[in-house]
């Protein structure tokens, strides 16, 4: 039997089993940040398998298997600023999604690539939209002064993967295992997450611009999406989504 928790701050919800607490992801058709993996269970081979002899590879799986598994390279960061354009469309999405909820929200940084592919694709978005050329892997990294403008006195400047373990540190189930009421934990682990942008790409009349979003506060905890904006009396409009997630 389930019982709803309700909607924390607005933005996600969660459900427990009454038979031992169990928080459970809620997500969309997309796939979502290692929300909701899969996992299979490893078979032990019989011992014919295990004394059958090991065929080696040749030098192209060799190398195709290599290729497979290097990382991809690392973005380059921007030497120039934020334009007041970009960081007026960083604003505007931020307004509408924080809906004064939060009290402080913690920023990466630096922003990250934006995913032609995949679950953060922006590809759906592409229909009917005239982009216009932007460099592949570049990042930008926010200034002081362009945290003010974006968030004002509610946004923090982190580093990304310092403000991960913190994230990892508060995520809200460690604090229900350890007694804290739900509530309690949620509310923590909203105040130690980490808001993420990707780059924006804007069509050629400067008129549309999509980007990626996302808020980690644990394993079961945050939401994001690919969105669609439109510039309407001076004022960015999320007017479409290509994806969205929640848990």
């Amino acid at each position: 039997m389930l019982e709803s928790f309700g909607r924390v701050h607005g933005k996600f919800l969660f459900l427990l089993v009454t038979a031992g607490v169990t928080l459970m992801p809620v997500v969309s058709r997309s796939q979502t940040k290692g929300v909701a993996s899969s996992t299979s269970q490893s078979q032990v081979p019989s011992k014919s398998q295990a004394q059958a002899p090991v065929q080696a590879m040749d030098s192209t799986q060799a190398a195709s298997t290599d290729t497979d598994e290097s990382e991809p390279p690392a973005p380059t960061v921007s030497k120039k600023p934020l334009t007041e354009e970009q960081v007026g469309v960083y604003h505007d999405l931020l307004m509408s999604w924080m809906q004064d909820e939060l009290t402080t929200l913690n920023l990466a940084i630096e922003t990250v690539p934006l995913k032609r592919e995949g679950y953060e694709g922006i590809q759906d978005c592409l229909k009917d939209f005239d982009a216009e050329p932007m460099p592949p892997n570049v990042v930008h990294r926010f200034r002081a002064v362009d945290g003010w403008h974006i968030g004002g006195d509610k946004l923090r400047l982190v580093v990304g993967d310092l403000q991960n373990q913190e994230v990892e540190k508060n995520d809200p189930w460690n604090g229900i295992k350890n007694g804290k009421s739900i509530e309690d934990s949620v509310r923590n682990g909203f105040n130690h997450g980490l808001f993420t942008f990707s780059e924006i790409q804007f069509d050629k009349k400067h008129e549309r611009a999509i980007l990626t979003y996302r808020f980690y506060c644990g394993r079961l905890c945050g939401n994001g999406g690919t969105v669609v904006l439109t510039k309407k009396d001076g004022v960015w409009k999320t007017t479409g989504r290509c994806h969205q997630w929640i848990s």
